[in-house]
C-alpha cells in the first residue's frame, strides 16, 4: 500500500511539473490579454501591450496586421525584423590627383523622389559629411569647384548603409 501511495504521489508531482512546463512555454515577452481562443470560424479580439489583432487566429487564409514587435500573416504570428528608416551619413573627401585634399569645394545632396536639397562645404582637409539621411532613398550627390574639374561630378546613390568613402578626386582646369 505504502509502495502505490509513494507511486501516486510521483505520477501526481510528475503531472503538476509538466503542466507547469508547458505553461511556463506557452507564452513569453511581456503582459496580453486573449478574449477569445480560436483555430478557425472567425474570432473575438485578442490584445496586448506589444501587439494586438481582431479576427482570426490560425486560419490560412487570415490577412496580415501588425503592432509594435509582432505580426500576423497567414495565421502565425513572427517577431518583426523588416528594416526600419534607420538615419545614416554619407561622407568622403575631395582632393587632388596627389591626393591633398582641397578645402571650400560645395558638395550637393539631392534626394532624388522629393528634389530636397543639401549642400556642404569641405573642410581644412577636404573632407565632408550629411547625417541623419533615410536609409532605402535614392540621392544624387554632386561636386563643383571654379579651379578644378571632376570625373565624374555627380553619383546617384542607393543609400543602404553608411557611406563614408564617397571621394571625388579632381583634376586642375
Amino acid at each position: 500500500m505504502r509502495k502505490h501511495l509513494s507511486r501516486m504521489v510521483l505520477l501526481s508531482f510528475m503531472g503538476f511539473l509538466l503542466q507547469s512546463a508547458q505553461s511556463e512555454f506557452a507564452q513569453s515577452g511581456g503582459s496580453f490579454q486573449l478574449t477569445q481562443s480560436v483555430i478557425a470560424s472567425g474570432g473575438s479580439d485578442s490584445s496586448g501591450t506589444n501587439f494586438g489583432i481582431t479576427g482570426t487566429v490560425g486560419q490560412p487564409t487570415t490577412s496580415e496586421s501588425a503592432n509594435g514587435s509582432f505580426s500576423l500573416r497567414g495565421g502565425f504570428w513572427s517577431a518583426s525584423f523588416a528594416p526600419t528608416a534607420a538615419r545614416v551619413s554619407i561622407g568622403g573627401q575631395i582632393r587632388t590627383a596627389d591626393g591633398a585634399g582641397i578645402r571650400n569645394v560645395r558638395i550637393t545632396l539631392t534626394h532624388l523622389a522629393t528634389g530636397e536639397t543639401t549642400s556642404a562645404l569641405s573642410s581644412t582637409f577636404g573632407y565632408y559629411r550629411f547625417d541623419d539621411l533615410t536609409v532605402g532613398r535614392l540621392y544624387v550627390l554632386s561636386v563643383g569647384a571654379k579651379q578644378f574639374v571632376f570625373e565624374p561630378n555627380t553619383r546617384v546613390i542607393s543609400l543602404l548603409d553608411e557611406l563614408t568613402n564617397e571621394d571625388f578626386i579632381a583634376n586642375p582646369k
